[in-house]
């Protein structure tokens, strides 16, 4: 989970920088990006500060509440922001995407968790 986290720290900090070098060549082409990273990276923050001190069955016991707290997010939320504003409906998309992402990479750690591989961070 550190190396998840520290991905989506040094993307987050590389598109800022771009952002702040050309912003309409950012906008373009990496707002969406800077913007999911940014919705992954809170939700997966408070899961590894949690994660540090467990053992490995209550990982695997909180990585499958936050997955299953995620999913009811995504089955029964709504699926699109009825807002007039163009961006917020646009950002709600990508949470969602986001959410889809950190339950695929929870998911993968339970794998890897259930196969006895030795995890790092």
């Amino acid at each position: 989970m550190r190396k998840k986290l520290n991905h989506l720290t040094g993307d987050i900090e590389s598109w800022k920088e771009d952002m702040v070098n050309d912003y309409a060549e950012f906008f373009r082409w990496h707002a969406d990006d800077l913007y999911e990273a940014m919705a992954a990276k809170t939700i997966l923050e408070p899961v590894y500060e949690t994660a540090k001190g467990l053992g490995l069955a209550a990982l695997e016991e909180s990585l499958r509440h936050n997955i299953e707290h995620l999913t009811d997010d995504l089955v029964y939320g709504d699926l699109e922001r009825q807002s007039t504003g163009k961006m917020s409906n646009m950002a709600y998309g990508l949470e969602l995407k986001a959410k889809q992402k950190m339950i695929q990479f929870f998911s993968a750690v339970q794998t890897v968790i259930a196969e006895g591989k030795k995890i790092e961070g």
